[in-house]
């Protein structure tokens, strides 16, 4: 005499499941994206008067500089898709900026804002998510023991 099993089985899908990206995956990422910024702040000042030694000693310099920004950047949480969005909309705040104030080249004024932008999207919303972690946790620690 067979019983059916009282229990039932409990069936995981682990495709629903959000996945958060791998620390090489997102160090990797993210030092691609900012290497890439670095060729864009390197060598966009020098197009209005290109000559190859200027465009190429500014894209070595933005390599250098930015590319090791985005290793720690990716280290310390930041994704790809929310900096690549940062550094977008600086850069449109950055031209905007520079068409308002009437600056001569918008380029060098719209590169800062690439960089900040990148920044701030790069670690807000990293820290965001950690607040939000921090507050639930306080919450469901102060939570009465008889409450649901």
């Amino acid at each position: 005499m067979s019983r059916p099993d009282s229990s039932p089985s409990v069936v995981l899908d682990l495709a629903s499941v959000p996945q958060r990206p791998t620390l090489w995956h997102r160090v990797w990422t993210m030092a691609l994206l900012w290497l890439g910024f670095g060729v864009f702040i390197g060598a966009a000042p020098h197009l209005a008067r290109p000559s190859v030694i200027g465009v190429v000693a500014g894209l070595l310099a933005g390599v250098i500089v930015l590319t090791p920004m985005g290793v720690i950047l990716g280290l310390i949480g930041g994704l790809w898709k929310e900096t690549l969005a940062g550094g977008a909309l600086g850069l449109l705040f950055g031209l905007g900026v520079g068409l308002v104030a009437g600056q001569g080249d918008l380029l060098r004024q719209a590169n800062l804002f690439v960089i900040m932008g990148g920044l701030a999207g790069a670690t807000l919303p990293a820290m965001l998510r950690t607040l939000r972690k921090s507050v639930l946790l306080v919450l469901r620690l102060t939570r009465p023991a008889g409450a649901p």
